[in-house]
Parts: C-alpha cells; sequence; structure tokens
C-alpha cells in the first residue's frame, strides 16, 4: 500500500519529459507520411576512430563524419562546428545502397530537438541537404520518405565520443 501512495508523487526527471517530447513530434510528424516510422542506425563515427598514432589531440574545432543505416538506405552526414562559436553546419545525402546513382529528390527534411521544429527543408535532386544552426540538445533529422519515415538521432555535441 506504501508502494501505491509513493507512485502518484512520483514526477519523472526533465530531460526524459523533454526526450519523450521530442519522440512525440517525430510521431506528429511521421502521421502526416504514410507507412511506418524506423530510427536509423549508427554504421560509422569518425569520433569512435582511434586518432592517429603519434599525434596528440587538437584544439581545432574537428568535423564528425557520420553514417546511419536504415535497410538499404544510407544517410552520410558531416558535421562542422565553426571554431570560436556555438554554430554547427550539417551537411548530407540519402543514398540507396541498391541504387547509388539514384537520387533521393525532394524528401521533406525537418531538425527537431527537445520536440521543437527548428528547421526545414528538402533534398536536391542528389539526395543532398544542409543546415546550419547552434548546437542544443536531443537533435534529430526527420526525413518524410515516400512510403515510410526515418528518424536519425544526432550526437549531443561535437566532443562525444559515443
Amino acid at each position: 500500500m506504501d508502494f501505491a501512495q509513493q507512485e502518484t508523487a512520483y514526477n519523472p526527471p526533465a530531460p526524459a519529459i523533454r526526450i519523450a517530447h521530442s519522440y512525440f513530434e517525430s510521431l506528429q510528424l511521421a502521421s502526416s507520411a504514410p507507412g511506418e516510422l524506423t530510427i536509423a542506425e549508427l554504421a560509422f563515427d569518425s569520433f569512435q576512430q582511434p586518432g592517429a598514432a603519434g599525434l596528440r589531440g587538437s584544439v581545432a574545432a574537428v568535423p564528425r563524419q557520420l553514417l546511419y543505416k536504415c535497410g538499404t538506405l544510407c544517410i552520410d552526414m558531416r558535421l562542422e562546428p565553426k571554431p570560436g562559436s556555438n554554430y554547427v553546419v550539417l551537411v548530407g545525402q540519402l543514398i540507396d545502397a541498391k541504387k547509388p546513382l539514384q537520387g533521393y529528390d525532394a524528401v521533406p527534411v525537418s531538425l527537431l530537438s527537445e520536440g521543437d521544429k527548428l528547421s526545414e527543408t528538402r533534398t536536391n535532386q542528389f539526395g543532398e541537404f544542409h543546415f546550419g544552426f547552434e548546437s542544443v540538445k536531443h537533435m534529430q533529422l526527420f526525413f518524410g520518405m515516400e512510403r515510410s519515415a526515418v528518424v536519425v538521432p544526432l550526437p549531443e555535441s561535437q566532443s562525444e565520443a559515443a
């Protein structure tokens, strides 16, 4: 009985609530797209690679290369921080591993943070897209594909090496 009374007084941590809200924003965007919602998996992160032998840490802002996969869909991205600021440029491309020469033209791409849409764009004829933004937490990319929707969770910061 004591446990049940304590349960009603429980408040989840604020970061957990923000993350849940961001997923609901993704689901709300996905409800306008036919098909299913899929979360892409990280296949490559340049920050997880060992440093070159004999080199010490660098003070310069280093671009981060990321590759996410979702079935045959590959999302190749580069995060480039602007030195001396919190500004980041994200450049990416959608590629089908089975048809690498075929571009994903006019796919809607949304940049989300903590449940809010920060910006949106569409891919060009080569499947390329780009965003410039102030780095914030809990960021995701949402791709409204023709038959499904794909969510890509972005790393928290340039210094994070998951």
